[in-house]
C-alpha cells in the first residue's frame, strides 16, 4: 500500500490500483480491509515522526 500511495500521480490513479489491489488478493471487503491498513500505516507515521523529534532533541540538549 505504501508503494502504491508513493507512486501514483493523482487521486483516481491511486483510488483504481486500491481496487487492483481489492481485486488481486482476493479480499472480500476490499474497503473495510484497506481501513485497517490505512489506519496502520497512519499510527506507524506518526511513531516515525516522534522517534525523529525524540532524537532531533536529544542531539539539541
Amino acid at each position: 500500500m505504501r508503494l502504491i500511495k508513493e507512486t501514483t500521480q493523482s487521486e483516481s490513479q491511486l483510488a483504481q490500483k486500491m481496487v487492483e489491489l481489492v481485486v488481486y488478493r482476493a479480499w472480500r471487503s476490499g474497503e473495510e480491509i484497506l481501513n485497517v491498513y490505512e489506519h496502520f500505516f497512519t499510527v506507524e507515521e506518526a511513531v516515525k515522526s516522534i522517534d525523529i523529534f525524540t532524537e532531533n532533541m536529544k542531539k539539541q540538549e
